[in-house]
């Protein structure tokens, strides 16, 4: 009996079920519809990569005497390898206080924050107003506390490295940066200016530590007594001045690029068509349930 008592359950509430198809039918459609209006709302985002190289660099040649000498006057006569340089340029680029600096130095915040949406026909990104007044030049938008009407470099910081990534491959050594915006042109503006700017940075503190070690080194000849001494600090010195000489014009100082960064003309999200699948998936179990339950609860009733 209960067996049979089962049995006449489920054919009720399938029975139900097909009673409500036009229901389980429509709802989620609906659903789907009302979300795809919903994503059509979101702004485009783009992504643009870069694929960078270490730079491999040869130690200057040293002898063993120069090389001892050098160490016993505290001057480092060997330059960084490519690959401890690139693991120092790489820690210095996901590090806040370098972020800051390069936000602050490019004056990227306007772009960072405030852009709207990407215009295709005209190619440029559109300014939203209720964030930045282009006519006054000034920040209007509606935050609360502990946020600024002009966003602090804390809070630019952290919006940068939710778009910004860095993917490194152990086995290749290649490296790859990607941002995303809601700008092609402003994604692959930032790569553009990061793959410049890391090279620089990095030249300029090696080239500052080597004008250190000429002045350094130029008072040690002057205060030298022995003329043997002082011809083994010229020939240091003059292995500090090629280092200068090199490490100024060296152009891809720590990265080559492989692959340079473009201008996507494909968005990268949102993904409008997974969404309202997963939507319409969702929408249609929920609404079975829904009248499953209710046919269940009917068939008890009765």
């Amino acid at each position: 009996m209960m067996n049979d008592s089962n049995t006449l359950n489920v054919n009720e509430t399938t029975s139900y079920l097909k009673a409500k198809r036009a229901q389980l039918f429509f709802i989620p459609l609906v659903v789907s519809i009302f979300v795809a209006a919903i994503t059509l709302t979101i702004p485009n985002r783009f992504l643009s990569e870069a694929t960078l190289y270490p730079m491999i660099e040869s130690n200057m040649p040293a002898g063993a005497t120069l090389g001892g000498l050098a160490a016993l006057a505290g001057v480092n006569m060997r330059m960084n390898g490519g690959a401890d340089k690139a693991a120092l340029a790489l820690e210095i680029l996901d590090s806040k206080e370098y972020i800051g600096r390069f936000i602050e130095n490019h004056q990227i915040k306007v772009e960072l924050f405030a852009i709207e949406k990407w215009d295709a026909k005209r190619k440029e990104a559109l300014i939203d107003p209720d964030i930045y007044d282009e006519k006054s030049k000034k920040w209007v938008r509606n935050v609360s506390e502990p946020y600024q009407i002009e966003p602090s470099i804390q809070e630019a910081v952290e919006k940068f490295k939710d778009s910004f990534k860095i993917a490194s491959d152990k086995l290749s050594g290649t490296v790859k940066i990607s941002f995303e915006s809601r700008s092609p042109d402003f994604s692959k503006k930032v790569l553009d200016l990061i793959i410049i700017d890391l090279n620089s940075y990095i030249r300029d503190i090696d080239v500052n530590d080597i004008a250190k070690n000429i002045v350094f080194l130029k008072e040690k000849v002057n205060s030298a007594e022995s003329s043997e001494l002082k011809v083994n600090l010229y020939k240091l010195l003059e292995e500090q001045i090629k280092r200068e000489m090199l490490t100024k014009n060296a152009e891809n100082y720590v990265f080559r690029v492989i692959d340079k960064p473009v201008s996507p003309e494909l968005k990268n999200g949102p993904k409008r068509a997974i969404i309202v699948i997963v939507f319409y998936i969702l929408s249609l179990f929920l609404t079975i349930l829904f009248f499953a339950v209710k046919g269940i609860k009917n068939n008890n009733a009765h």
